[in-house]
C-alpha cells in the first residue's frame, strides 16, 4: 500500500502538474499510524500533517495530511484516501466513508486494503490480504 500511496501523490504532482498544496491524504487515524507515515522517505517528505491552524490555510509547497472526522466540512482539489476500512453491512463507516469521499474537487483516489474471502476463509486458505486502489472512475487490484 505504502508503494502505491507515493506512486499516486507522484502521479498527480509530478506528471498531472498539482502543485502539492492542491493534494490532501485523508485516513481514519493519525500520521503516525497511518500507511502513509511508512511510505518511502522521499514521499514522506513531500508531506506534511495538518493541525486545526494550517487546515484552514493550506501550506502550498507540502502534500496535507489529516484524519478523515478532521477534514470535515474542508475540501482540496485532490484527495488520497487510504487505510479506510470497508463499509460495515450495517452501515458502519458510512459518515466516514462520505466525508472522506466528498472531499475532492477534482480527483478522488481510494488506496484500500480488502481480504479475499470465500466461505469465512480467505481465497488462499490464510489470511492474506489484496490491495486494491479506486482512482477516478476505475478499480485495480494488485
Amino acid at each position: 500500500m505504502t508503494w502505491h500511496a507515493a506512486s499516486e501523490m507522484s502521479e498527480f504532482i509530478d506528471v498531472g502538474g498539482l502543485t502539492p498544496g492542491s493534494v490532501t491524504d485523508l485516513a481514519p487515524v493519525d500520521f503516525a499510524e497511518s500507511s502513509i507515515s511508512i511510505t518511502p522517505r522521499d514521499a514522506v517528505s513531500r508531506v506534511r500533517p495538518l493541525d486545526e491552524y494550517s487546515m484552514r490555510d493550506m501550506p502550498k509547497d507540502k502534500v496535507g495530511f489529516a484524519k478523515i472526522g478532521d477534514f470535515k466540512g474542508l475540501e482540496n482539489e485532490a484527495i488520497i484516501v487510504v487505510d479506510l476500512p470497508p463499509p460495515g453491512k450495517n452501515g458502519e463507516n458510512r459518515a466516514e466513508h462520505y466525508v472522506a469521499m466528498s472531499r475532492a474537487r477534482s480527483v478522488l483516489s481510494l488506496i484500500f486494503w480488502s481480504v479475499n474471502q470465500v466461505d469465512g476463509r480467505s481465497a488462499k486458505g490464510s489470511d492474506e490480504r489484496e490491495l486494491g486502489q479506486c482512482t477516478f472512475d476505475r478499480c485495480i487490484a494488485s
